[in-house]
């Protein structure tokens, strides 16, 4: 992934703010990552721009050898959905589905997924997560740790080449904190999986490759 001149602007009751100037930077393939800021510095701002979840303001986002600045919606969401993996700030699972049927979602919309490998894959997944005797629990039958988790396995689902973490420790205990790491390292060293985490988390900026301030 390669920046140029970000930037990134808003405009709140006529007032234009600028979340992002002018930023430059290249992550590169099979790295470990933590943008790392205090609140209101625009880390997420920035991990949505890296995961085509929201349009730069000027500048050029290249992902995977494509500006981004030159596509359709339509190309942006097949890139979304096939290469890149999100564990967002607040656990959004699905109340309604089990842990099981949540991992699947990324893969009802993936065609290159038939319908008898997702539950097979999301139970891998799963089990792979220390998950085994969790597969049917629902999210409110879950700890805080155990539904992180979940998110995980979901964003692992069509196995893509970028994972993002918006704060992946920010509501879990320190024992769940260095757990959920160890996990990403793992994934980052036997996946080769580039992962990028936005933490305000000292210690967990100082575990990763590369440290983004």
């Amino acid at each position: 992934m390669k920046l140029e001149k970000i930037s990134k602007k808003f405009n709140k009751n006529g007032e234009v703010i600028d979340v992002l100037v002018d930023v430059n930077y290249n992550f590169k393939e099979n790295k470990l990552y933590a943008i790392f800021g205090q609140s209101g510095s625009g880390k997420t701002t920035l991990i949505n721009i890296l995961g085509l979840l929201e349009n730069a303001t000027d500048g050029n986002y290249i992902f995977d050898g494509t500006n981004t600045k030159n596509i359709n919606d339509n190309k942006r969401c097949k890139i979304r959905n096939k290469a890149i993996g999100y564990v967002f700030q607040s656990v959004d699972l699905n109340e309604y589905l089990n842990a099981i049927e949540n991992v699947e979602i990324p893969m009802l919309i993936n065609e290159d997924i038939d319908k008898n490998e997702r539950k097979q894959k999301a139970e891998r997944l799963l089990e792979k997560f220390g998950l085994k005797n969790r597969l049917y629990h629902y999210p409110k039958e879950l700890s805080g740790g155990e539904r992180q988790r979940v998110c995980i396995a979901r964003a692992l689902a069509n196995n893509p080449k970028l994972l993002l973490a918006d704060e992946p420790t920010g509501s879990v205990d320190r024992n769940t904190s260095d757990y959920i790491l160890d996990m990403f390292r793992r994934l980052n060293e036997e996946l080769g999986i580039t992962i990028v985490i936005v933490t305000h988390d000292k210690g967990l900026a100082r575990k990763v490759n590369r440290v983004v301030s």
